[in-house]
């Protein structure tokens, strides 16, 4: 696969969770705000969606890992300060 990076991300604007042509699959797509690389603080809006081949699984293992990786930038957060 690849990996893809966004800067300057401001929020999650909303969230869309629609079924797949499967039964199972889905998408997930993640609306955002990102202000623009000229230091304006204009911001524009983007998404990623993620295609899922099982829509509850992908989504499950996403929520699972957020609360990880959260838990960890607290920790080490409080281990530094």
């Amino acid at each position: 696969m690849f990996t893809i990076g966004t800067f300057n991300v401001t929020d999650i604007h909303t969230v869309r969770i629609n079924p797949g042509l499967s039964e199972g699959e889905g998408n997930l797509t993640l609306e955002f705000h990102a202000e623009t690389y000229h230091g304006s603080g204009e911001e524009v809006m983007s998404e990623y969606t993620f295609f899922f081949k099982d829509l509850h699984k992908g989504y499950g293992t996403l929520m699972a890992e957020l609360r990880k990786g959260m838990a960890k930038y607290i920790e080490r957060q409080e281990a530094n300060g």
